[in-house]
């Protein structure tokens, strides 16, 4: 499902135009991001918890010559399901 899919079923679903529908799914998820960007988690109850994580810098080895590379830290989104979401998938 892409992000055009779910602006679609909503504005379906809602009974909305199309741009009212992608405006509030563009708004929803740059909260979310700006969440993650600021350091908070973002929980959605029934849904899951999205958190931000710093990955630390590593030396990782270049496949292609063998030599090795320094990978800088990073900031990395990870994302737990919450107990509903998992049993209504399964």
């Amino acid at each position: 499902m892409t992000k055009k899919d779910i602006i679609g079923k909503v504005a379906r679903g809602e009974s909305m135009r199309v741009a009212d529908a992608e405006r509030i799914v563009n708004a929803v998820f740059g909260y979310i991001a700006d969440g993650l960007s600021s350091g908070q988690d973002v929980k959605i109850d029934t849904f899951g918890v999205f958190k931000a994580k710093t990955r630390a810098a590593r030396t990782a080895r270049n496949p292609a010559t063998g030599g090795t590379v320094e990978v800088p830290a990073k900031n990395v989104v990870q994302f737990k399901p919450a107990p509903v979401l998992k049993n209504y998938i399964n």
